[in-house]
């Protein structure tokens, strides 16, 4: 994914230990195109069995 991007010439991947960077960008509205490539979120997705628990609060504390 991250070589289709800079292929692509057109927007930018970040993976979770740039999610800092990510959220100055979108502030800034650098670029057309983001792609957050996130494995924490991911996990959550793959592990969790209480889906509304989940979504209302695990959700919202993975990335504060």
């Amino acid at each position: 994914m991250k070589t289709a991007f800079s292929k692509m010439g057109m927007g930018k991947h970040y993976p979770d230990s740039r999610i800092a960077e990510m959220r100055q960008d979108l502030e800034k509205g650098k670029h057309r195109l983001y792609c957050w490539d996130t494995e924490q979120f991911d996990k959550l997705h793959h592990t969790q069995r209480d889906w509304q628990h989940l979504y209302k609060v695990q959700r919202l504390h993975t990335f504060t």
